[in-house]
């Protein structure tokens, strides 16, 4: 849930700097939207159900991490993944080779590693190599205008955002998820013979859902399960899922 502090913009935000930050990417929640343009949630903390647009703040935290990991590092991702589900899911025929299985991997581990870095506790953060900095007086505006062009900025003290070393910490790990932990998985796409997909809030078994219906999983070849295999990989989500899964339709979707 989105609780935890964040640097608020100047007032209507001119830099257009994004402040409202998805954990899985909007494009990705709107696969799942039902005929009302909505998707069905489910609360674990509350135990409840609840239906929710693609931009409801629960998918989102709040400036977690700066402009530049957001506009660029993670849109390569993002846009490099979305490219591969459209033509996936236009062709189901469609075969992974080595780009395909990276890009799957790449956007995985991102999105794992955001929703386990979602929270950032303190505006600042005290860097322990850079001793002092001088005076750094810059203006709320001096400092929007630089992250908005791409830049990290300090404050006195040798102080930091903590969104900008977040971000960093984020890249990093997503990197070594995708590049060394997960060198050997294999992604394969999975079509449900009967029943929906649910999406986790974070993802920890090797499955991404891509439409009620489609998902890749990793290890695994192409093919098209039964709703009892639908079910089991569902309760796995579900029980591993930290507070909240949805779907298109909740009541379609066997566990």
């Amino acid at each position: 849930m989105n609780d935890h502090v964040y640097e608020k913009t100047r007032q209507s935000n001119p830099n257009k700097l994004t402040v409202n930050q998805h954990i899985l990417p909007r494009m990705s929640i709107e696969r799942f939207i039902n005929g009302k343009g909505v998707i069905s949630v489910y609360d674990k903390v509350r135990s409840k159900k609840f239906d929710a647009n693609p931009g409801n703040g629960r998918f989102c935290t709040s400036r977690a991490w700066g402009q530049a990991t957001e506009a660029n590092y993670m849109k390569n991702i993002e846009c490099s993944f979305q490219k591969l589900a459209d033509n996936i899911i236009g062709d189901c025929s469609y075969r992974i080779g080595i780009n395909e299985n990276n890009i799957i991997n790449s956007f995985f581990a991102l999105w794992y590693v955001r929703a386990t870095h979602k929270n950032v506790n303190v505006l600042n953060i005290k860097s322990n190599t850079i001793k002092s900095m001088g005076d750094v007086n810059l203006t709320k505006e001096q400092e929007e205008n630089l992250e908005s062009n791409g830049y990290i900025f300090g404050r006195n003290g040798g102080q930091f955002p903590a969104r900008f070393m977040n971000g960093i910490t984020i890249m990093i790990k997503t990197n070594n998820l995708a590049n060394k932990s997960m060198v050997n998985e294999q992604w394969g796409i999975i079509h449900a013979q009967e029943g929906q997909f649910v999406v986790p809030d974070v993802p920890y078994n090797y499955v991404v859902p891509l439409t009620p219906t489609l998902c890749f999983m990793s290890p695994s070849t192409n093919g098209t399960i039964t709703k009892h295999n639908v079910a089991e990989i569902n309760r796995s989500i579900m029980n591993k899922s930290h507070e909240y899964y949805f779907a298109n339709d909740l009541s379609e979707c066997p566990f």
